[in-house]
């Protein structure tokens, strides 16, 4: 009947639509996603700094604390030259699970580039960043055994708050930079061996 045409008509629209809308959210998850981890990427890492600063600024919105984490893993180059760039990649494909494990809900850890890692917490001060540095620090310790290779790694970290350490993404990030400290700076940074069941 031709009263039924419109109601047709409107649930294909409506599934066009809601498969238009799921591809937008396909699309820009995937800009925002590191496709190595599967964690954010600095594309995401920028759109939440952004975002914060951006409500920072409106005299509406209660203000929050925000710190940022900055993580470079110390002589990951060398993993690469000993063992090759697929155990590199495997390396950093266990990183992000590892590191998360710690994390709160709220926390967003995100890989920079590279071997640049970073992780932005809002609603924190500065105990609790240099509390998950120490956390992170003692999870990177233990073994990593990408392709059948034992591996133990280390990492500089270094953080900044913000508002009032930082009044924009760019310096924020900049200072976190300029406060990476080595944990272990008087060991070796990294240690690898054939894993004895990589037979």
């Amino acid at each position: 009947p031709a009263t039924a045409t419109p109601a047709v008509g409107g649930r294909r629209l409506g599934l066009s639509v809601a498969g238009r809308r799921k591809l937008h959210d396909q699309r820009h998850r995937k800009a925002v996603t590191d496709g190595l981890t599967g964690l954010g990427n600095r594309r995401r890492l920028t759109s939440l700094l952004d975002a914060y600063f951006a409500d920072h600024l409106d005299p509406e919105t209660p203000p929050r604390n925000l710190a940022f984490l900055f993580v470079d893993l110390d002589h990951f180059k060398e993993i690469n030259d000993s063992f090759g760039h697929s155990a590199g990649d495997e390396l950093l494909k266990q990183l992000g699970p590892r590191l998360m494990s710690t994390l709160r809900s709220t926390d967003v850890l995100v890989r920079i580039g590279g071997d640049e890692l970073g992780a932005v917490l809002v609603d924190t001060d500065p105990e609790y960043a240099a509390g998950l540095a120490r956390r992170l620090t003692s999870l990177l310790e233990q073994p990593f055994v990408p392709n059948g290779v034992s591996v133990r790694i280390s990492a500089s970290m270094g953080f900044a708050m913000a508002p009032a350490g930082a009044v924009d993404s760019l310096a924020l990030m900049r200072f976190a930079r300029a406060a990476l400290y080595p944990r272990h700076p008087d060991q070796p940074p990294f240690r690898g061996t054939q894993s004895t069941t990589d037979a």
